[in-house]
């Protein structure tokens, strides 16, 4: 499937991974693929004619896929570039070096192991994820039967010496590096295949299968799907020791204090939504009180402005000075009627709208002191962080408390006010019946109703006061504290669980990181 010649033939990274059905990709540098017969596959990825060989200047990757054993169970083969190619190809296959596990050295029997192979093999030694090197002496055919354990002793003595020596100046500094190739290079674990790729493909083309034992060929690739079995095994040996490693070194960094912040914030919660609520009942009742006197303020301020001279006695006394200028005859009938329409008038005119006009100012000057009042009340409780423990304890909400309040501002004042009746059993014709009788009964009248007013605005405000104890008894406080305390124990239940739980864990921990360490020092034997 990949070309081969006698001279350096490939020119691009030629990636075989497992497929069912044959199959060849080529990947351009430009970031477009194409697929390509199998059998053409040489136009793209050798430098056999000048044509492919500017073909696969342009290419990045050949990616063939074949139902090979080797690659059944997620391995890739990487065939690259010779490594004494030119320099071009040389940096082709550098660019794979570092993301390879497993490298297939091929070595001709005949000029065994050169300084550029050694060079190279050290260099392969210092990758990071590299765990294995298998050595392939190639051309067993051309090799003497009587000479091939003369060659395989001198060979695996070349490879071993020559290696560990580079190694040993290369990476003086590096000790863990040096441990790494002792152990590749050991007796134990140095891997070196004779092969002979002619007589595999003379068994192929003949169905001699004792040809093809004799190439050595299955034993390489029994060989090699071996290592790669114990690879994939120790790389989940290895992922699992890293996650374990950070996972220790996280929770080596915590402490029990870690796992119990979040509960010990609660209880300050608890405390502070405790202090807060107690704060506010001692308060509240001179929070009120000072709400009372500033409404009882503001409503004396209305009601010396709803009840000032100009909105009554004057307004008063110009509709009965307008109704009796009116009575032509001076009887009593008559002088009767003009009395009684101008009653109706004031009445009408003057005290409704007044009366209207003040409750209304009245209840807006509750209604803004309690909305302060609210607000403030919020702020106190915290209404934000301890809603749910409110609720748990009966405390009303805002919501509950304005609509109370607005339910008995709709009942409206209700003040048992003096009543307008100006009663005239006899009225001389000679008098002067606004300076001797109307004048002071207005004056007397406007300050009957003032004072009415007056003695009944703080009984209407005063029950506001009462409206608000009654839908929060004092009582709730010590409910509060109550279920806060609950709330406490059952946290601190909590946090001793949790310290428990924590040395629980880290027992278990170190239990299982010990158990995993014996367990990966038997797989590496």
């Amino acid at each position: 499937v990949l070309p081969v010649d006698i001279e350096p033939t490939t020119a691009a990274i030629n990636r075989v991974t497992y497929g069912l059905n044959p199959k060849a990709i080529v990947h351009f540098k430009d970031g477009t693929s194409t697929e390509v017969p199998i059998r053409e596959l040489s136009n793209y990825v050798t430098k056999l004619t000048p044509e492919s060989a500017e073909l696969a200047a342009t290419v990045k990757e050949a990616e063939i896929q074949y139902p090979t054993e080797l690659c059944s169970n997620h391995i890739d083969i990487i065939d690259t570039p010779g490594l004494n190619d030119t320099e071009s190809m040389t940096a082709v296959t550098e660019t794979l070096l570092d993301n390879i596990h497993i490298a297939v050295v091929a070595i001709k029997s005949t000029m065994p192991y050169s300084e550029t192979e050694c060079e190279w093999v050290t260099r392969l030694l210092a990758l990071p994820k590299l765990n294995h090197i298998a050595f392939v002496l190639t051309c067993m055919d051309l090799v003497k039967k009587s000479d091939v354990e003369k060659i395989l002793s001198y060979t695996k003595q070349r490879i071993r010496e020559n290696t560990l020596k580079k190694v040993r100046s290369k990476y003086s500094e590096d000790p863990e590096l040096i441990a790494k190739a002792e152990r590749l290079f050991s007796e134990k674990d140095f891997m070196l295949y004779p092969v002979s790729a002619v007589l595999a493909l003379d068994s192929f083309d003949n169905g001699d299968y004792g040809l093809l034992e004799e190439s050595n060929i299955p034993s390489l690739k029994r060989g090699l799907l071996t290592i790669m079995n114990s690879q994939q095994q120790m790389a989940g040996v290895y992922a699992t020791e890293r996650l374990i490693d950070r996972f220790t070194a996280w929770f080596s960094s915590l402490s029990p204090k870690d796992f119990t912040d979040s509960l010990s914030r609660q209880i300050d919660v608890l405390t502070n939504a405790d202090t807060k609520v107690s704060s506010y009942f001692s308060e509240r009742s001179a929070l009120i009180d000072g709400a009372v006197q500033r409404i009882h303020f503001s409503t004396e301020q209305q009601l010396s402005s709803w009840l000032s001279e100009e909105k009554t006695e004057s307004v008063m006394r110009r509709i009965f000075i307008k109704h009796l200028s009116s009575v032509a005859a001076n009887t009593k009938e008559a002088v009767s009627n003009a009395l009684s329409n101008a009653e109706n008038e004031v009445l009408s005119t003057v005290l409704l709208p007044l009366e209207d006009g003040l409750r209304k100012a009245v209840n807006a000057v509750i209604i803004r002191n309690t909305n302060e009042f609210f607000s403030d009340r919020e702020k106190r409780l915290d209404f934000a962080e301890n809603q749910n423990l409110l609720e748990e304890s009966g405390i009303p909400s805002t919501v509950f408390l304005k609509d109370s309040i607005i339910k008995y501002l709709k009942e409206g004042l209700k003040a048992d006010l003096p009543k307008f009746k100006l009663s005239i059993p006899q009225l001389l014709l000679h008098q002067n019946i606004m300076q001797t009788l109307i004048v002071p009964y207005i004056t007397l009248f406007v300050n009957k109703y003032r004072k009415a007013w007056r003695g009944f605005l703080p009984e209407y405000t005063q029950k506001w006061y009462s409206i608000l104890l009654q839908a929060e008894p004092m009582g709730l406080c010590d409910k509060f504290r109550n279920i806060v305390y609950s709330h406490k124990g059952a946290v601190n239940e909590k946090i001793s669980s949790s310290e428990v739980k924590y040395q629980e864990t880290k027992s278990l921990i170190d239990g299982a990181f010990d158990k995993f360490k014996n367990l990966k020092e038997e797989l590496l034997l």
